[in-house]
């Protein structure tokens, strides 16, 4: 992945959630995690900090992958529902124990973001946004795609 931490996610995007954020710069996924499964695949991780308040936090994962694992991973997500289709890309959302998930699909590229911010499918689109730009500007949701 040629893209930088400050390529995939330039700081003024974190401006949205009123809040300064610092990168942290050994992120230590947890094992088993889609962050995880990103890195265990040559992916970028990057985590930023709140500098308020050092238990908020961004994590970004992404992944250049075979154009098969990608839509394994899209069936996957697809199944278990949540499509998001502002994420221009096929993508889907999540909120578990008060953490949103959002992952999206740019070409051959998985992204994967979580935080404590993201409590709607919205407010994890400002990343999803940049992510996609970055790494695939061009990309749309496939004709047939569930996420339009």
């Amino acid at each position: 992945m040629p893209q930088d931490c400050d390529e995939l996610v330039p700081a003024t995007t974190f401006t949205v959630y009123g809040r300064d954020f610092e990168r942290v710069r050994t992120p230590r996924p947890a094992s088993g995690s889609a962050v995880a499964q990103i890195a265990g695949q040559d992916g970028r991780v990057c985590t930023w900090r709140s500098t308020a308040d050092e238990d908020v936090t961004v994590t970004v994962a992404v992944a250049h992958l075979p154009a098969a694992q990608i839509t394994q991973l899209e069936d996957a997500l697809f199944a278990q529902g949540g499509s998001v289709p502002t994420y221009t890309v096929e993508g889907y959302y999540s909120l578990r124990s008060g953490t949103g998930r959002a992952d999206a699909f740019a070409g051959p590229y998985w992204i994967h973001t979580n935080s404590t911010l993201f409590t709607e499918p919205g407010t994890a689109q400002p990343v999803v946004d940049a992510v996609r730009h970055a790494v695939a500007p061009d990309a749309t949701a496939p004709t047939g795609s569930p996420t339009p």
